[in-house]
């Protein structure tokens, strides 16, 4: 019991939002300045009668596609590029082909797969159809082993996904059937101080994306600000840190480890992958103390290194990229839910 108490009294101490850029072995560090000066971009705010709640914007094939929680007896609808609703996809419910969730989206060049992190399940649709013509029944579904949080289809029929359960490996692998392949190992990044009862899948949650074109693997951390590019065999690429090199804040309740979230910041919230580059929503502050959305985008290449940096007019919870007509799309509140289209600079 004394070395618990004790524990319990140093952890913040090993642990928190201010720390050494040098805890996270075997990284590739950058600062702000390696970024460039920010690039201003000013937004348009994109009208819309039948925009409900969104809380997750994707573009593809000239069409809008967002998830809704709250409204409507589907998850998915899709607009034209004039923001019209012209189909919806993934029903709300416990029947036949009905989900709990969405918690996310992965566009591919045939399929469409929807993740229900309620009742474990990946659910692919074919994309043409998906976006043309409402009510359309899934063309495979997939029950997954284990506790995911996070999860994206390989183009070599596979799953990597960020499993709870799997509390040896940051990420895992699993096949089309969604059962776990346990040789396949991913260590999470080493800290020079290292305590084996930190919580390592707290301390290292992330949001993972994949890029079908060049079939890597990028790994956003929440809680800590570092990037991870894989291979499609789980093979560790690159990792990059910074620009501020800050660790989350771990305390107690209990015999278990947690966040912090009122002492800790939030990093990258969320990443989109364009063929050539990576684009990361940076938060860079505690969410607990400044609920402002983000408005800092910053861009690397698949080599990790960093290209350049944004700041947008309008702050933003999800975005995504439309490369070839050089869009971003965030959705925003000002005050209602939005989409805000954003013209970048030529290349």
């Amino acid at each position: 019991m004394r070395y618990k108490k004790l524990f319990i009294i140093i952890l913040p101490l090993l642990i928190g939002c201010k720390q050494n850029q040098n805890q996270i072995e075997n990284v590739v560090q950058f600062t702000h300045k390696d970024l460039g000066n920010p690039i201003e971009l000013k937004g348009k705010i994109l009208p819309s009668e039948t925009l409900w709640k969104p809380n997750k914007i994707y573009y593809t094939d000239s069409v809008f596609l967002t998830i809704d929680d709250v409204y409507g007896n589907y998850f998915v609808l899709i607009y034209d590029s004039n923001l019209n609703q012209i189909s919806e996809q993934v029903p709300k419910g416990v029947g036949p082909n009905e989900s709990i969730s969405c918690w996310t989206l992965q566009i591919n060049s045939d399929y469409i797969w929807a993740f229900d992190m309620q009742t474990q399940k990946m659910t692919a649709y074919p994309k043409d159809d998906f976006l043309t013509t409402s009510k359309i029944s899934p063309y495979k579904v997939s029950t997954l082993d284990g506790a995911v949080v996070g999860i994206v289809s390989l183009s070599n029929k596979t799953f990597v996904a960020s499993n709870l359960a799997d509390t040896e490996n940051l990420l895992s692998l699993y096949d089309y059937n969604g059962i776990k392949k346990d040789s396949i190992k991913s260590p999470f990044p080493k800290l020079r101080i290292n305590n084996e009862e930190v919580s390592r899948k707290r301390l290292f949650e992330n949001r993972i994306q994949y890029n079908e074109k060049n079939n890597k693997i990028v790994v956003f951390y929440v809680y800590t600000d570092i990037i991870d590019i894989y291979d499609e065999k789980l093979n560790l690429l690159s990792r990059i840190h910074g620009p501020d090199f800050f660790l989350p804040k771990l305390g107690m309740r209990g015999n278990f480890v947690h966040v912090e979230r009122d002492k800790t910041k939030f990093t990258y919230t969320l990443g989109y992958l364009t063929s050539e580059e990576i684009w990361a929503l940076y938060y860079g502050v505690s969410p607990e103390k400044d609920l402002e959305m983000p408005s800092r985008l910053f861009v690397f290449d698949y080599n990790g290194k960093p290209l350049r940096r944004y700041k947008l007019e309008y702050p933003i919870s999800t975005f995504c990229v439309d490369e070839n007509n050089r869009f971003i799309y965030g959705l925003s509140e000002q005050p209602e839910s939005c989409i805000v289209k954003f013209a970048l600079e030529e290349k």
